[in-house]
């Protein structure tokens, strides 16, 4: 085509675009709307109460055109949608596996823990700690702390020691959401999971701590170690729901006895005087043979079974422990002997009761908070 037909067919062109409205864009510039919607995120960052990251707790996002169930958490607790989510109206999460009292936003106070649900009554072995644990509360204090037990908590003030067929109110939701707007982060806070540790120590018959004693435990954990002056035997992290533990504890080798230097021997007069005389160092034993005092003693443990101390299976129980009744099933007369055992004892009272009840308190003070 030549120039001026290729010049006349563009006049022709633009005349006709004009008369029909249309609007054509020099070759170049033509535009077009973008087909791709813009998208948005949200990241959720999960925390303990002291700011440690928390990655066991899995989140639930709904919102923005999707739905995350059980979002991974990473080492630092977090979990971002990246730019996935369709609008800018907030989404709703959640944390569907925990109660409500175990989580909150970070920029929402703790809420106190309303026990609106009645636990199994509690059997032998049973603690608030392990009760917790097997209900999948992540802290004991979502039950200790409910108002509901103040009552209970009177005659039991030690979470550690119930008494078989009591009952606890615990809080019972885990439908609690929040909303929080997109393109930011949040963060929430998620009770710590914190497992028990287990505390005993060590004494003589005269209730003094045994210091140095080398100790095997086996059953809830397999440690070993040697006791402090303070008679003191320490295990961290149990599982809190053990009931059972053997303790194996020597005691450390006595002293050698040092014989004491041969004294001179007079000689004997001829005759021998009569009567004769009595010379003490003549009637000396001699060293004791300390063998025995080494061997090896064996507990066998039950974790969480001790009860209450103001209740008098709790007495009973903590007077076995410091040697003061030897049966588990201890007759009453049996009872008022070891009482009034203790109260010669450790009390130092010259007219002891023999009533378990007016030892409470000073046996739970040296037995269980020494």
């Amino acid at each position: 085509m030549s120039s001026k037909s290729a010049a006349k067919a563009k006049k022709t062109l633009k005349r006709t675009t004009r008369k029909a409205g249309t609007q054509v864009a020099p070759v170049g510039q033509i535009s077009q709307p973008c087909p791709l919607q813009q998208k948005h995120f949200i990241r959720v960052v999960v925390t303990d109460e002291t700011g440690q990251p928390v990655n066991d707790a899995k989140p639930k996002i709904v919102g923005g055109g999707t739905t995350i169930d059980a979002a991974p958490l990473d080492d630092n607790g977090q979990f971002d949608t990246g730019k996935t989510l369709d609008g800018t109206a907030p989404v709703e999460i959640s944390f569907p596996t925990l109660y409500n009292c175990d989580w909150r936003p970070s920029d929402l106070g703790e809420a106190a823990p309303v026990g609106n649900g009645s636990l199994p009554a509690i059997a032998d072995g049973d603690c608030v700690l392990s009760v917790a644990a097997a209900q999948g509360y992540r802290s004991y204090k979502d039950i200790w702390q409910a108002p509901e037990n103040d009552t209970l908590k009177t005659d039991r003030p030690s979470p550690g020691s119930l008494v078989v067929g009591d009952v606890l109110k615990a809080p019972d939701s885990k439908d609690k959401k929040v909303t929080k707007a997109v393109d930011a982060e949040w963060t929430f806070i998620v009770k710590s999971l914190k497992k028990p540790k287990l505390r005993i120590i060590i004494v003589d018959k005269e209730r003094k701590a045994l210091e140095d004693c080398e100790w095997t435990l086996s059953g809830i954990a397999s440690e070993t170690g040697k006791t402090g002056a303070d008679g003191l035997i320490e295990v961290l992290d149990i599982d809190p729901a053990a009931k059972d533990a053997t303790l194996k504890v020597k005691p450390p080798q006595p002293a050698p006895v040092q014989p004491a230097p041969p004294q001179p021997v007079a000689p004997v007069p001829d005759p021998p005087p009569y009567p004769m005389a009595i010379k003490p160092d003549d009637f000396k034993d001699e060293a004791p043979d300390t063998k025995d005092l080494t061997l090896p003693f064996e507990f066998v443990l039950k974790i969480g079974s001790l009860p209450a101390h103001k209740h008098k299976t709790g007495v009973t129980a903590r007077m076995r422990n410091y040697g003061f009744l030897t049966a588990d099933d201890a007759t009453d007369d049996q009872i008022t002997a070891g009482v009034k055992a203790y109260q010669r004892e450790i009390e130092k009272k010259d007219t002891p009761t023999g009533a378990f009840a007016d030892i409470q308190e000073d046996l739970e003070t040296r037995h269980t908070k020494a």
